[in-house]
């Protein structure tokens, strides 16, 4: 997950750390976690591929998901929801 924010009190956007994925939350809230409950609610899910963190969407959660189907993908871990 990528966050920007145009300065420290501003609104977080949030934006999927999919391949070549353009998707982007404006979650309209300064606070950390509730713009993590805000992509949560909207289907994005972390996701530890070799041992880094990555955040998706809910489409490129899918494909993720369809990819770690086949032979040879890399290991991945999904945490408690307590976690996200």
């Amino acid at each position: 997950m990528t966050i920007e924010r145009e300065r420290y009190n501003s609104p977080i956007t949030i934006m999927c750390d999919g391949r070549k994925c353009p998707e982007y939350i404006d979650t309209e809230t300064s606070d950390f976690q509730g713009a993590i409950a805000k992509a949560k609610s909207r289907g994005w899910r972390p996701v530890l591929i070799t041992n880094e963190w990555s955040h998706l969407c809910k489409d490129c959660f899918t494909e993720h998901r369809r990819d770690q189907s086949t032979p040879n993908a890399a290991r991945e871990t999904l945490p408690d929801d307590k976690d996200f």
